[in-house]
């Protein structure tokens, strides 16, 4: 017979879907959009936005996509991406050219 344990995280972060329910919640207050509206414009039920922004459901990549359209923003935005530059390897073949 199995003997199941409960193990809570090591760590006090935040689950990934909170994250993200927050940042979606912030732009659309950013936007003074009413979630009605953006429920609406990202073709998904009102509660199912409600869910995703208290965090207790993570949105499918498609609804990920159709909520920064309705938010105008990008996925990347939500998804909290950092494009800060970094330089790239110069590789020719199998030998890097530029140290």
């Amino acid at each position: 017979m199995h003997e199941w344990v409960l193990v809570e995280a090591l760590d006090d972060k935040p689950p990934f879907s909170a994250i993200l329910g927050a940042r979606i919640l912030a732009r659309r207050r950013a936007e003074g959009l009413e979630r009605k509206q953006v429920a609406l414009d990202a073709g998904i039920a009102y509660r199912t936005l409600c869910r995703i922004e208290l965090g207790d459901k993570c949105p499918s990549v498609q609804t990920l996509r159709e909520l920064a359209r309705a938010l105008q923003c990008s996925t990347d935005e939500l998804l909290g991406v950092n494009h800060a530059p970094r330089p790239l390897p110069c590789v020719v073949g199998r030998a890097r050219c530029c140290g």
